[in-house]
């Protein structure tokens, strides 16, 4: 890879994920969006582009939550720990299945979830 190249990869991987973390702290969600496609943008297949923001997701949840903390924002942390326990299960099988799929398929079952959130929010 030459240097301009690599340059312009390191700015885009950069810039999305100021946009990511924006949008995590703004609204809770919608950084996994960006960042997934920021990751795919340079060059990443479906399933590394996902395995790659669990990571900047989890590091920008804890962020988040730091800023809110201190902006004196209330969160119910009972609710918290409740749903954070109800999905360990699920973020096991989940990540157990990732590696099963095609990536083609990944990208739909992706595709589709942004959907029917978005046709959700809406109605």
């Amino acid at each position: 890879m030459r240097g301009d190249e690599f340059m312009r990869k390191k700015l885009v991987l950069f810039l999305g994920a100021v946009t990511a973390g924006f949008l995590n702290g703004l609204l809770g969600t919608g950084g996994v969006i960006i960042a997934v496609s920021v990751f795919k943008h340079a060059g990443m297949q479906q399933r590394q582009a996902q395995a790659c923001t669990t990571v900047f997701i989890l590091v920008m949840c804890a962020v988040s939550l730091a800023a809110l903390s201190g902006a004196g924002q209330q969160w119910d942390i009972s609710s918290a720990i409740w749903i954070s326990v109800g999905g360990i299960p699920g973020a096991i099988l989940g990540a157990r299945l990732l590696h099963k799929l095609k990536n083609d398929i990944l990208q739909i079952v992706f595709a589709v979830l942004i959907l029917i959130s978005g046709i959700r929010m809406i109605f």
